[in-house]
């Protein structure tokens, strides 16, 4: 038997001097969470390539669910 871990997944990460110029870009503005620079550009090119006029990003799918129903409810009124 190897000594050597079995990984069943391994993220790919890009080599840490491709992006330590956009770390260096979220740290000058201070913004970590979301509608960040980065944020709103991932939602306009996810528009872009999906053909839509709207995406909203969130953080987990109970976010995800609570936007639909909230939106689904002001849709009723």
């Amino acid at each position: 038997m190897s000594a050597e871990p079995l990984y069943v997944t391994r993220p790919y990460l890009p080599p840490l001097d491709e992006l330590l110029p956009y770390l260096a870009e979220i740290w000058e503005s201070r913004i970590l969470t979301n509608q960040g620079k980065f944020h709103q550009e991932f939602e306009r090119e996810l528009c872009r390539q999906l053909g839509v006029d709207n995406v909203s990003l969130v953080t987990n799918g109970m976010l995800a669910l609570s936007a639909v129903i909230e939106a689904a409810g002001s849709a009723a009124r």
